[in-house]
């Protein structure tokens, strides 16, 4: 095999796909001052064509079976996406379907052309599920139905021969995911019942298939893996800092996403204090989910320095960094100190399905305390320290539940959903948010109690709790703080940058509200590869 690049624009180039005899590649293209629009190029070289020229933001471009035309999703604030064709040498967009609501993901012709695999959110507050949309009438048909414990399908991919359709099944969190296959007719219609690709792998993200049939390119941590169809052991492909792969057809050829993203760590005086915005933890890489310790004289975060997500640990200044973890290939996030400083409880794919784990803030070796074969997510402490609560869907459906540091039997909490929890420092109430997209933060007293819904924001991943009040990002990607004693909602001052909602909290309080941690996106920007003699 052989690596070149393949594009090497300013901005951002992503989501590439062939054409159906391996010749042209169309993708998008994100850059200053010109919008997120559609170009071809030829696979020998050349220049790019633009294809559209909208104002919306163009993704997730597909070519039809007999390369006359080209789908393609298009967001338009504010609303969900939008399916559209465009003949594939350009001219006029023709619109199919406004989705109900959801992100973007792949879409993906049926054999015959006829019809469009899509992952869409119906009704809108739902998880996403693959639905079939006919080309001629608009019709939406229902292929899946993800459990309630999950978080959703998506990605899905007709294989070469149209007999099957590929999918992601979201189980723990969106980094999560596990391959199922559909069998289907050439028009997309389902023709038995989903089963899963058995593999070693959890922390499966996008896929393609491979021109012949027999596997699944998939991106992971650490870059992209090949999964025979049938099932079996992910081996490992030479290309990191991979995703989005597109396999050609014909010709031996396959086109990656190689990403170049940098967030940091920043430091915003808390309400009413003064003091200057500082940028505190940062690398060339991913640097997120960060945490005071109660007594203030550390910061816990995650970050891919090394090529994986790991754990690292500060002091309070941003200095005398070191790695917690050496996990390597597995995902991780969520880190929480106990009262004491001395443990930090998280979440991690190392053993399969995630797992709350516990490691000592000197170092040593990570402990595991769930067990089961389902997920357990986003750990955080009581104010004693007697328990951890985490998320968990071993009933078939998030809800939030406790176990003791030492790994006792968990014993549920919450009975209406919820994913990520947070007890008040005094102990009084435990608040909580339900799973993505739901939003909202609800309380109950820690012994169980009926539930009331205190705020009408924030999202998991996105709050915190601190002494004065609740933490979060609004609808509009500001902070605010509501006050506890008040009620009043104070918007909070942050770095200009957009914050970055990935794996864990954005948010990090200092014990006393003097400080807060921010996560910002810094960089992010992505070229294409090819590679030649791929098969």
């Amino acid at each position: 095999m052989r690596v070149a690049p393949f594009t090497a624009l300013p901005g951002s180039q992503a989501t590439p796909a062939f054409s159906p005899d391996g010749s042209r590649v169309v993708f998008t293209w994100a850059g200053e001052g010109h919008g997120q629009h559609l170009y071809v190029k030829p696979v020998t070289g050349g220049t790019e064509m633009q294809l559209t020229a909208s104002p919306g933001l163009d993704s997730s471009p597909a070519w039809s079976p007999d390369g006359r035309l080209i789908a393609f999703l298009r967001e338009e604030e504010p609303g969900p996406p939008t399916l559209y064709t465009i003949p594939a040498p350009g001219g006029a967009e023709r619109k199919i379907q406004t989705f109900s609501g959801t992100r973007p993901s792949p879409i993906s012709w049926s054999a015959d052309g006829t019809a469009l695999a899509v992952a869409d959110s119906d009704p809108p507050q739902a998880f996403p599920a693959i639905f079939l949309i006919s080309l001629d009438s608009g019709q939406k048909r229902r292929l899946t139905t993800a459990p309630a414990s999950s978080r959703g399908d998506w990605n899905p991919a007709f294989s070469p021969n149209g007999g099957r359709l590929a999918f992601m099944r979201n189980t723990g969190s969106f980094q999560i995911g596990t391959l199922y296959l559909l069998p289907v007719d050439r028009g997309g219609a389902p023709l038995g019942e989903p089963v899963p690709i058995r593999t070693d792998r959890e922390d499966l993200r996008e896929m393609a298939w491979s021109a012949d049939g027999r596997s699944l390119i998939c991106a992971a941590v650490g870059g992209l893996v090949r999964i025979p169809a049938g099932g079996g052991a992910a081996r490992p492909l030479p290309f990191q800092d991979a995703t989005g792969p597109a396999v050609a057809p014909r010709g031996d050829r396959m086109v990656y996403t190689r990403l170049f993203e940098e967030t940091a760590v920043f430091r915003v005086p808390g309400p009413g204090y003064s003091g200057t915005i500082t940028r505190l933890i940062a690398s060339r890489r991913l640097n997120g989910a960060p945490k005071y310790s109660p007594d203030g004289k550390h910061i816990v975060f995650m970050s891919d320095r090394t090529g994986f997500d790991e754990l690292w640990l500060t002091d309070s200044e941003g200095q005398q960094t070191s790695r917690l973890t050496s996990f390597g290939r597995a995902t991780l996030g969520s880190p929480r100190w106990s009262p004491d400083s001395r443990l930090i409880a998280f979440d991690s794919t190392a053993e399969g399905p995630a797992k709350i784990y516990l490691i000592a803030a000197e170092a040593g070796t990570p402990r595991r305390v769930t067990s089961g074969n389902w997920s357990d997510v986003r750990p955080s402490w009581s104010h004693d320290g007697a328990w951890i609560y985490f998320g968990s869907n071993r009933t078939g459906a998030w809800e939030i539940w406790k176990i003791s540091p030492q790994g006792t039997v968990p014993t549920q909490v919450t009975h209406d959903g919820g994913r990520e929890a947070f007890e008040a420092p005094d102990g009084t109430f435990l608040y909580y948010t339900k799973a993505a997209p739901t939003p909202g933060i609800w309380r109950i007293p820690p012994s169980g109690g009926r539930a009331k819904c205190v705020c009408d924001e924030g999202v998991q991943g996105q709050w915190e709790i601190g002494q004065r009040g609740l933490y979060y990002l609004n609808g509009r990607d500001q902070l605010e703080m509501l006050e506890f004693s008040t009620g009043k909602r104070l918007t909070i001052p942050t770095p200009g940058p957009p914050m970055s909602k990935g794996s864990g909290n954005v948010l990090g309080i200092a014990p006393d509200d003097r400080w807060i941690l921010v996560t910002v996106r810094v960089r992010s920007e992505s070229d294409l590869s090819i590679v030649e003699n791929f098969r």
